[in-house]
């Protein structure tokens, strides 16, 4: 008997955060911030704060569009 898992694409992130550079005005900083891990379903988009998983003053999937942050940091283009 065999499972199957579900993989991702390699290039799932990276398809992800283009699609929420394209919605940038509508999630705010965390489209550039370089804490953002980003999930994509067939029609939603996912915004997820890496800093949760270290620091309980950041949210997991922060309402958006975020305006302000103590914990951002500008990706680097």
């Amino acid at each position: 008997m065999s499972t199957q898992t579900n993989k991702k694409s390699p290039n799932a992130e990276a398809e992800a955060r283009r699609a929420i550079l394209r919605r940038a005005s509508a999630i705010g900083l965390c489209a550039s911030c370089v804490h953002l891990v980003a999930a994509r379903s067939r029609r939603s988009v996912f915004v997820r704060c890496a800093l949760a998983g270290t620091d309980s003053r950041f949210v997991r999937y922060p309402t958006l569009p975020v305006r302000e942050c103590v914990g951002f940091a500008p990706c680097v283009p």
